[in-house]
């Protein structure tokens, strides 16, 4: 779940799944509308784990009726870093 921040909260939550994870960043496929520069907090399943990131829209593309969204965030808190690096090093395990 993806959601866009405003001045006044955040705006309609987006679902969808994630394509891509990095120490970075994420990739995802959603179902609702972003533009390169809007922040969003999004909710990612990791494995076992669910952490909540703030990101920065980077990039963005049509794929098929739903979006294409590319996210980068700076240093996230240690826990999740842990849980990013399980979650990377189980997904190169699996390959």
């Amino acid at each position: 779940m993806v959601r866009r921040l405003t001045p006044f909260g955040t705006a309609p939550e987006a679902h969808g799944e994630t394509v891509d994870m990095s120490f970075g960043g994420f990739g995802a496929r959603l179902d609702g509308e972003f533009a390169t520069g809007d922040v969003v907090d999004a909710d990612l399943v990791l494995g076992h784990n669910v952490v909540t990131l703030r990101a920065l829209v980077v990039g963005t593309s049509p794929d098929g009726d739903h979006q294409r969204v590319h996210c980068a965030f700076s240093t996230p808190p240690v826990p999740v870093q842990e849980a990013i690096a399980e979650f990377l090093a189980s997904a190169s395990a699996a390959q």
